[in-house]
This record gives C-alpha cells, sequence and structure tokens, in this order.
C-alpha cells in the first residue's frame, strides 16, 4: 500500500469512499493493506486525520524473525555464524535468503550480500527516502550513532551539527522507530544518562560497515570490503548483537523457569561512580520482589577465567539496588565457555 501512495498520494481518500459506500456493506470482505515504510502507514491510514482513519479493525506489526529462527533456516552452521548472521540481517527474511545461497557467511557477504544488486545495499536508502527530506543529515546521524557514538553531545560532534539542531533529528527518528533512546535500568530517566541506539540489527550494521565500504563497493571491490568487514566484526557483535540476545535469553529462560523469579524489566545498567565507570551488560529486575539477575556477556575467543566473576559481583555493588541488600543472582555468557576453575567458583556462587 505505500508504494500505491508513493504514487498516487490520493488513494486513501479513494479508498475511504469507496469502502464506505460499497465494500463496507458486503458481508464476509476483508480489505488488507500491508506496508512496510512505518511512517507512512501511520500517517495514511491509522492516525487520526487519515482518510481511512477508525475503519481497521486489525493491525498487526509484523516483527523479525528470532534467533531461534536460525536454527531450523542453518542447522549446520556453529552457533559463532548463525549470530553473526543474525547481527548483519537483523532476522529479516529477505536477507537471510541470501545467506543461504553459499556455505559459509564470507562467501554469502561477498557474492550475495555486496553485490551490486543486492536488497542489502538498496533498501536503506530507500527507507529513508520515503519518508524523510534530508536524508544526507540523518544517514550522518544514523552513521554516528552505529559507530558507538551514543550520547547527544557525541552525536552531534560526529555529525557536524549544533546539539539543538540534532534534536529535531533524533525525534523524527524515534517516531519512525528506526533509533531508541535507552536509559540504565532502574534508573529515573532524566536524560542524562539515556544512550540512544539503532534498534534494527541490519540498519545498525548497515551504516556502522556497509556505508564506509561503499567506495570499494561501487567499484567491485567486494573482497576488500569484506576483509575490512570482518576485521572488526567481532567486536560490534559482542557490543551490541550477543549482549542483546543475552538479555533476550533472561526473558526466555524466566518463561521456562530457569531462573527463581519473573523479571519485569530486563537490560544494562551503566553510570560514573566515584570517577570510575561501571557497566553492567545484562540485569534483569523484579523491583517488587527486590531480586536481580545481573550478567556478562563476552564475545572472546578464548575461554574465560575465574576473575571475570568476582570481578562483576564487585562492580555490580556500584549498583544502588545491588548496594541495598537486593537478592541477587549471577550469570556469565560466553562465545567459547570457562575455564574449570570458574566452573567451580560459580557452583559455590549459585551463578548461572
Amino acid at each position: 500500500f505505500t508504494y500505491l501512495l508513493r504514487n498516487e498520494p490520493a488513494i486513501s481518500s479513494v479508498f475511504q469512499k469507496v469502502w464506505d459506500h460499497r465494500y463496507s456493506k458486503i458481508p464476509q470482505l476483508k480489505l488488507v493493506l500491508t506496508g512496510s515504510l512505518i511512517g507512512m502507514m501511520a500517517r495514511q491510514v491509522i492516525s487520526y486525520q487519515a482518510p481511512l482513519y477508525g475503519r481497521a479493525t486489525l493491525q498487526m506489526r509484523l516483527r523479525p524473525l528470532p534467533y531461534a529462527a536460525l536454527l531450523e533456516l542453518f542447522p549446520e552452521r556453529s552457533a559463532i555464524e548463525r549470530v553473526t548472521i543474525y547481527g548483519v540481517t537483523g532476522g529479516i527474511p529477505a536477507y537471510l535468503e541470501l545467506f543461504t545461497r553459499a556455505d559459509d557467511f564470507t562467501t554469502a557477504l561477498q557474492e550475495h550480500g555486496l553485490d551490486s544488486g543486492s536488497i542489502l545495499l538498496s533498501d536503506p536508502p530507500v527507507i529513508l527516502y520515503e519518508q524523510l527530506q534530508n536524508v544526507a543529515t540523518y544517514e550522518s546521524v544514523l552513521s554516528a550513532i552505529a559507530s558507538g557514538f551514543h550520547q547527544w553531545s557525541d552525536i552531534a560532534r560526529m555529525a557536524s551539527m549544533t546539539e539543538t539542531a540534532l534534536g529535531h533529528y533524533l525525534k523524527t527518528l524515534q517516531e519512525l522507530e528506526i533509533i531508541e533512546k535507552r536509559e540504565p535500568i532502574l534508573s529515573k530517566p532524566t536524560g542524562k544518562r539515556g544512550r540512544y541506539h539503532v534498534r534494527d540489527h541490519f540498519l545498525r550494521f548497515y551504516y556502522r560497515f556497509i556505508v564506509p565500504q561503499l567506495g570499494n563497493i561501487a567499484r567491485g571491490y567486494q573482497e576488500a570490503a569484506v576483509a575490512r568487514i570482518e576485521a572488526e566484526l567481532p567486536s560490534f557483535l559482542g557490543l551490541h548483537v550477543f549482549e542483546e540476545l543475552c538479555q533476550e535469553w533472561v526473558w526466555a529462560a524466566a518463561a521456562a523457569g530457569q531462573i527463581d523469579f519473573a523479571p519485569e524489566v530486563v537490560g544494562s545498567y551503566w553510570r560514573v561512580h566515584r570517577n570510575k565507570g561501571v557497566q553492567l551488560d545484562v540485569v534483569a529486575a523484579a523491583p517488587r520482589e527486590k531480586k536481580l539477575l545481573i550478567g556478562e556477556a563476552k564475545w572472546n575467543q578464548d575461554d574465560l577465567s575465574r576473575r571475570l566473576l568476582t570481578d562483576l559481583m564487585s562492580r555490580s555493588q556500584r549498583m544502588p539496588q545491588v548496594a541495598e541488600g537486593w537478592q541477587t543472582q549471577y550469570a556469565l555468557f560466553a562465545r567459547e565457555g570457562f575455564t574449570e576453575a570458574l566452573r567451580q567458583e560459580a557452583h559455590r556462587q549459585n551463578a548461572i
């Protein structure tokens, strides 16, 4: 429907008249409108000012496939490669299909993902151009956020604009659900510690890795582009994708009864405490029961040592709720595994 709107902006009014005067009177007739541009659908179908406002009997938001779906799509791949594919595609079926065309991630990315006609290259600009003006500025903002600059002042500096001007772009991108503002879990949303993140894994990957390599790709140097992407991809996956997958695991584990309380919120915690920064990757909380699960997510290539758990327990004391005596359990998430000493210490501390 959004493509139809693009070519004929008045089509919503036409649909409204035809539906009201003719088709709404036909029993069992359903009109289904689909569109991938959220902002346009909201303005032309859902909003109070839209000609079709009030006529929808059901609204469905189709979400990307969850990570668990990749177990069926790529049963022969390693868990590491599945996480990598998920971090690049964000679970979008059309993007996932590109990685079924080759036996390994590198070949699929080089020959299909970065091919001159690939939807991995064409989709993001289309998404923005269909909904926004001054797209180049929005892309500068997204590139800054995807590159790891999450604070307001840092984003403005990297996007070469004033902090005052940045507000408009952040607000618009939030309304379109392209970015989101995250606050430390259990903290009051004062705005001072909020961080902006690109919501979608694929868009985050695109603006972090593909945009800087568009010159190489346009000249046919896909192999060079892939080499540069893969050099930095592990740290990107560890900082963003793996951490968020671990947070999703907590929800699933709670539903399966694998942790002893039902969390009300799951997220991360960060603050500067006595001139020292503290970052807790995974925090699940049940405020009414005063219970916490605090976890560390590591995408390292080595087994994790006993020191990781003791360090996590020490750092967590800088979180007010832990210092106040909330019941706290710890969890460790690792790409490779754990040393025997760490396993024994985790057993003693009742850590997951």
